[in-house]
């Protein structure tokens, strides 16, 4: 686990190797991280990659759903944005910067 006080106090968890860029070595793993409880309080949330932010958040409003706020620069990780789908959950978008 890595402290990544930067990013608001996320802690990165990771379950499978990565190389240099922080990239899996193995296709189709999975790694994350935790956020402390917030205004939000213990509520999950996914976050998909995407190769292109722009198209995805187009694609999110065409299906009805709503970003939530603007997209975010993560120094070192990408870019990030929430949206709630046409049920309301909350999903995060990925566009990794590596």
């Amino acid at each position: 686990m890595q402290y990544l006080p930067k990013m608001g106090k996320y802690v990165l968890a990771t379950t499978s190797p990565v190389d240099k860029n922080q990239m899996h070595k193995k296709k189709g793993a999975i790694n994350g991280g935790f956020y402390s409880k917030g205004p939000y309080g213990t509520v999950t949330h996914v976050v998909i990659s995407v190769d292109n932010l722009e198209k995805h958040m187009a694609i999110v409003k065409k299906c009805g759903g709503k970003t939530i706020g603007k997209p975010m620069d993560i120094t070192g990780i990408g870019k990030f944005v929430m949206f709630k789908d046409t049920e309301g959950n909350r999903v995060g978008m990925l566009q990794s910067s590596m």
